[in-house]
């Protein structure tokens, strides 16, 4: 098991259990100096975090084993 950081739609407790089934919730946290970005073009996005001061992204900490790792990287 290691720890997997969430935020944007990962924070969503019943996305998440589809995704990863084997994962379980640790806590609720703030990253500070940072903003959320979504990304991409007209055919696909993606949401990121980047650098800014002054602000902060909600995030959640999972456990998550190695199936969950490689179920998150191809979503």
């Amino acid at each position: 098991m290691k720890y997997y950081v969430a935020y944007g739609s990962n924070l969503n407790k019943h996305q998440m259990k589809m995704r990863c089934p084997h994962s379980t919730p640790v806590c609720a946290a703030e990253l500070n100096g940072y903003e959320l970005l979504f990304k991409g073009s007209k055919t696909g996005s993606y949401a990121t975090v980047e650098p800014k001061e002054g602000s902060s992204v909600p995030v959640g900490l999972w456990l998550i084993d190695k199936a969950d790792e490689k179920n998150l990287d191809r979503y």
